[in-house]
């Protein structure tokens, strides 16, 4: 399927403030309409999407019943009967309680920037803290998604997965400094398989018991043992090759690689907002083992982001 790239800049787009149901209204639009998946369920200030032909068949629920920058929250289900309720949580009250994975919107009713970028089994969607309507990409950001990890296990039914914050989250405050996380949640583990709040998959490798906490992690030594995207140890450019060094997301339970996130790239330079950051988002080709890719970096104020842009996440 092609990818599919939507941003808070094009014409037409719903707005993401912090009114209620914003955030619902944002994915009803970039996930129905732009996407095809389809909403089996709603109710007021939430619905459930369901994954397309081809995946899974999950469904993620979204809720968004106040105005607090973090109040939307986000799950999977491996079926569901309502928009209230189903089988398979991801997670589920038996792992967290009434504390479920949170999304972060605009502090105000001003709108804030975002990007989105799908290929139709799983999406990505960055909030940035901006409130700047001329910036899609400024100071931090937030990064969420919900989708089919690219697995190692042959036949895996069970690689969906809820990327988001945990319920305390919500650093969304404007101020610059802010590395992309999923709120106030590291977005890559740099010292075990612990997992990662708000980062929930459908079920173990195994294929069986319920929901797994799932923790992520690039090239620990080349990322400069941080837990910041796109800030690492090496120059920029790596001085063997002159270009720009990336690493792969993977996607780890306890003492278990499971796979990766499909689309998405961490580079591993020193992280210089001069030399990196003009523009905002830029857009370049693959070279050496990523030729034949296209791809789109992302700049926040201490961190980036690397989307393929080419319909090549499954290679």
């Amino acid at each position: 399927m092609a990818i599919t790239i939507v941003t808070s800049a094009d014409a037409g787009v719903p707005s993401l403030t912090n009114a209620v149901g914003s955030m619902v209204a944002l994915l009803d639009y970039l996930l129905v309409t732009k996407l095809g998946w389809t909403k089996p369920f709603t109710g007021t200030n939430k619905a459930a999407f369901k994954q397309p032909a081809g995946t899974n068949g999950f469904y993620v629920r979204i809720e968004d019943l106040t105005t607090a920058t973090n109040s939307p929250t986000i799950r999977g289900f491996e079926t569901m009967t309502d928009v209230d309720n189903g089988t398979g949580p991801f997670p589920g009250p038996a792992h967290v309680g009434t504390a479920f994975p949170t999304m972060n919107k605009s502090q105000s009713s001003t709108p804030c920037g975002w990007f989105f970028i799908s290929n139709g089994k799983m999406w990505y969607l960055c909030v940035c803290y901006s409130t700047t309507a001329a910036q899609i990409m400024n100071s931090g950001g937030s990064l969420y998604g919900f989708g089919d990890i690219k697995s190692n296990i042959p036949g895996d039914g069970y690689h969906t997965m809820v990327l988001a914050s945990a319920s305390t989250g919500g650093d969304n405050t404007g101020t610059g400094g802010v590395t992309l996380t999923q709120g106030s949640t590291a977005w890559v583990n740099t010292t075990s398989f612990s997992g990662i709040a708000g980062n929930w998959i459908a079920r173990r490798y195994t294929q069986f018991g319920g929901a797994q906490n799932m923790t992520k992690f690039t090239d620990f030594h080349l990322g400069g043992a941080t837990a910041n995207m796109g800030a690492g140890n090496l120059p920029y450019p790596d001085p063997v090759t002159n270009s720009l060094r990336m690493s792969r997301v993977n996607v780890a339970e306890p003492n278990c690689v499971r796979g990766y996130l499909p689309g998405v790239w961490s580079h591993n330079h020193l992280y210089n907002y001069t030399q990196l950051t003009t523009p905002a988002i830029q857009y370049f080709p693959g070279s050496g083992d990523t030729a034949g890719k296209t791809f789109v970096m992302l700049y926040f104020s201490a961190c980036s982001v690397i989307f393929e842009t080419s319909d090549t996440w499954d290679t």
